[in-house]
């Protein structure tokens, strides 16, 4: 049994998600049990009142707050009793009250939900778009996993009885990634799967201008790089294979991690991506938090991220933002100054 949150703000572009769940919540085997899918709504009261002139008045009374709560409420129970007939699983649907954000990676771990599933609102290139603030939120803060399935309008719906097939899963040599791959495979099972582990390894001289001279010099250790991951991701290919996982690996050389990841993704037809945030362990290693944010923003396939829970319970959350704000600048500096070379 899984219990999969979907939260729904009366939108289509919200319920383009909807399909996903319907996917992860059927029984992976004959006889097994279906999860349980529950469609939220957070209802944030209201303060202030939009005038039919455009000016803005406060609202003294709940009258009309409590009459928007109660078509919230008319609204979910339609889609709950619409996909409970079109799937026969098991669907509820449940009203908050409070900010969008906070409310639902609160209910989340309180019901004890295993996955968060939505669409981000973000759309536009690479290094320019920005997640919807609920969905970036509970990235960022929540500790449930969220799979944020892709907004395009021309994106296809999932096959409700298709599950993911490939799945790529980008490490960065850290027991942090590989805790999301345990959760991802805990969530995707392993019949039909197809996991492919990857590490991106940057060249040091990519975070500078580099010299003829300078790269051949670079070019045996990158060499000696890609052995040692390699072996790393042999290793732990060889345990999975042990626990009946069918998988592949990659090691990509590539000065920009996000690209070389969405790239890939692209010319692999990879169904889900599978990543860390804040999985951060050395300088010079991959930085999976503000890469993850670019995977995120990309917009082009779905993503399943977690916040590993040692880095939750070890880092103070102000310093994740810190630390995640400068390694985004750091990023979005080296690609700019990329886009400027001849």
């Amino acid at each position: 049994m899984k219990r999969i949150i979907v939260p729904l703000d009366g939108s289509p572009l919200a319920e383009r998600a909807l399909s996903t769940a319907v996917m992860l919540a059927r029984p992976t085997s004959e006889g097994g049990d279906s999860s349980v899918v529950e469609l939220v709504l957070v209802h944030a009261p209201l303060t202030l009142a939009a005038m039919p002139d455009g000016g803005i008045v406060c609202a003294p009374s709940t009258e009309f707050d409590t009459e928007l709560r109660q078509q919230s409420e008319a609204y979910l129970y339609r889609v709950a009793a619409r996909l409970r007939a079109e799937t026969r699983l098991n669907v509820v649907s449940t009203v908050l009250d409070g900010s969008p954000s906070m409310t639902l990676a609160a209910h989340a771990e309180a019901v004890g939900a295993d996955v968060i599933v939505m669409t981000s609102h973000g759309r536009g290139g690479l290094s320019r778009v920005w997640l919807g603030s609920v969905t970036d939120a509970l990235v960022r803060q929540g500790h449930v996993p969220v799979l944020v399935t892709r907004s395009l309008e021309d994106a296809a719906p999932a096959a409700d009885d298709a599950p993911f097939r490939r799945v790529l899963v980008p490490l960065d040599g850290s027991g942090l990634g590989e805790e999301t791959l345990d959760s991802a495979i805990a969530l995707l099972g392993v019949t039909g799967v197809e996991y492919t582990l990857a590490r991106v390894l940057t060249p040091l001289l990519a975070l500078f201008r580099s010299t003829p001279e300078g790269e051949r010099d670079e070019a045996p250790r990158v060499a000696a790089s890609v052995d040692q991951t390699d072996e790393y991701l042999e290793d732990l290919a060889a345990r999975l294979c042990a626990r009946g996982v069918v998988v592949r690996t990659a090691v990509l050389v590539h000065e920009h991690p996000a690209r070389a990841i969405l790239r890939y993704a692209l010319r692999t037809d990879t169904d889900l991506v599978v990543m860390a945030t804040h999985g951060r362990n050395a300088l010079g290693r991959l930085v999976m938090g503000s890469v993850t944010d670019k995977v995120l923003r990309a917009g082009v396939v779905p993503v399943l991220v977690q916040r590993p829970s040692r880095v939750a319970r070890a880092v103070p959350e102000s310093a994740v933002r810190a630390v995640h704000d400068l390694a985004r600048r750091a990023g979005d500096l080296v690609e700019a100054d990329a886009s400027r070379r001849p």
